[in-house]
């Protein structure tokens, strides 16, 4: 056998064992213009615009203020920093929809996320998983937490979900997939409503 294919062997093997790509991780602050880099932080949607495949989205302590939903896609994990002050996400009075949504496959930990519109829950969350939050549903906002069956699962866990509307619901657990077998947890989870 010659070398060349020898040594093509041994590059083909090596490569077949060699380890996936760590996924990327990408820090955001509320007045960021950075790299996204950890000290260098970007704005928060500079960082969910660069996200993909499985990356972290790391948001720095302080408020973040939405006038649109935030999707989460991709398997991307959007979260604070344990040992720091919570970071929080606020929608408008005019955002129309969840201030954050989780779709299939993502996470959410460590967040404080408040709707203040009557068309607008906090979150979310379709088959993805949502940690240690605290969720408000202010100025008639319906509904704190929308938990959607799916045949992933979908998980809400060690959460403050509270609304002020009347008839509100703090945590709102719907199927959306019209299929048999899907699935919503609810754990942990310190609900509030009117």
């Amino acid at each position: 056998m010659k070398p060349s294919v020898i040594a093509a062997a041994v590059v083909a093997a090596c490569l077949a064992c060699a380890a996936p790509a760590a996924a990327g991780v990408r820090y955001a602050s509320p007045t960021g213009t950075g790299s996204c880099a950890n000290g260098d932080p970007c704005a928060l949607a500079t960082a969910m615009g660069n996200a993909g495949g499985n990356d972290e989205v790391v948001l720095y302590p302080g408020t973040y203020p939405l006038s649109a939903s935030l999707k989460v896609t991709d398997g991307v994990h959007l979260h604070g920093i344990y040992g720091q002050p919570r970071p929080y996400i606020t929608g408008d009075a005019g955002l129309v929809g969840p201030v954050v949504d989780l779709e299939p496959g993502t996470r959410a930990s460590y967040l404080g996320i408040a709707a203040q519109s009557p068309n607008s829950d906090a979150i979310a969350l379709d088959g993805a998983i949502g940690r240690d939050l605290a969720l408000w549903a202010n100025s008639g906002s319906p509904t704190a937490a929308t938990v959607k069956a799916h045949p992933s699962g979908t998980l809400l866990v060690d959460a403050l979900a509270w609304t002020d509307a009347t008839s509100g619901e703090a945590v709102h657990i719907k199927d959306t997939t019209g299929t048999l077998g899907g699935s919503a947890t609810i754990l942990a989870v310190t609900a509030i409503g009117t």
